[in-house]
């Protein structure tokens, strides 16, 4: 799934601890990232990241958890089905695997195909 929000940018975790979306300009609570587009021109987004630090006890779960979303804000949309990978629903590792390092490649390597 692509991660932008084109409405509302008000924090709804859905009973995760962690949360990323992207906001287009006038919906986000700061101030946005002017960024260049692929077709020329520019436009203004903000990716926000929030967690809930209470969700997570331990110091290595909130390292992963944060890398996670780091993820997702670099555009990996979607969760890994193998719980070995920091783009894993439940991350458990902190840094990212050969899969995840392939799918951010991928992703990097495509022509953005996102309107805001």
């Amino acid at each position: 799934p692509v991660p932008v929000s084109v409405g509302s940018c008000t924090f709804d975790p859905q009973g995760s601890a962690g949360y990323t979306y992207f906001c287009p300009t006038g919906t986000a609570p700061t101030t946005a990232q002017k960024l260049s587009l692929a077709a020329g021109g520019s436009s203004h987004v903000s990716v926000l990241i929030r967690v809930d630090r209470g969700r997570v006890a331990e110091q290595t779960g909130y390292t992963a958890l944060v890398t996670h979303e780091f993820g997702h804000a670099l555009g990996i949309g979607g969760h890994s089905d193998a719980s070995s990978d920091l783009m894993f629903g439940l991350p458990r590792v902190t840094t990212p695997t050969v899969r995840d390092t392939h799918t951010l490649q991928y992703l990097l390597g495509r022509r953005p195909d996102i309107t805001l």
